[in-house]
């Protein structure tokens, strides 16, 4: 009876010493701050197929190249306090990536040359990191926007840069809007937003 009871004791603290929280801890709040908050400027994007979004004939992977409006394009990071991140029953930071949405206008058409014309438009997304503070885990949202939804992944770089991997929106002369597979690099260049 006493080396089941001792097994057991030795069975829970090695169940607790196992459990480790895979999110920081909210002490690491203001190291967080310093490091990520801010908005970040895109530097380049690259979709998974060429298009020609700019309907000049060549197809391209560069999507700066394609859509000057992309030059506009920016993420957000807010690093909260966590008296700031509980909010709507879920913790998190939040994640902002502003992307140009594109919209085929019917009356643009001129001998088949459609023309897409864009507004740009943020996402907000609740996230929290894994241990290493590298990787984003997004919250997922209680109502899915079948439109716009989370990246697929966020890693910051060793020099603090963001790659980030999303399904976006993108207009091309052959097959109009459709969902792509984009990656963009960000680099901050304000801590303020």
């Amino acid at each position: 009876m006493k080396q089941c009871f001792i097994a057991a004791i030795c069975m829970a603290m090695l169940g607790a010493t196992s459990c480790q929280k895979a999110d920081v801890e909210p002490e690491d709040t203001a190291i967080l701050h310093e490091k990520l908050h801010g908005k970040y400027k895109l530097l380049s994007a690259s979709s998974s197929e060429a298009v020609d979004s700019n309907n000049d004939g060549l197809f391209s992977t560069d999507l700066l190249a394609e859509e000057a409006y992309l030059a506009n394009a920016d993420v957000e990071i807010r690093i909260l306090s966590a008296q700031q991140q509980y909010t709507g029953g879920t913790m998190g930071h939040l994640f902002v990536q502003w992307w140009q949405r594109p919209y085929v206008n019917p009356y643009s058409t001129s001998a088949g040359n459609t023309k897409a014309g864009y507004v740009m438009q943020a996402a907000p997304e609740k996230f929290t990191f894994d241990a290493t503070t590298q990787t984003f885990h997004f919250t997922p949202r209680e109502i899915p926007d079948p439109d716009w939804s989370a990246p697929v992944s966020v890693t910051v770089t060793a020099n603090e840069e963001l790659v980030v991997v999303s399904k976006l929106p993108v207009y091309s002369s052959t097959t109009g809007v459709h969902f792509v597979t984009v990656t963009a690099h960000y680099k901050r260049y304000t801590i303020v937003t």
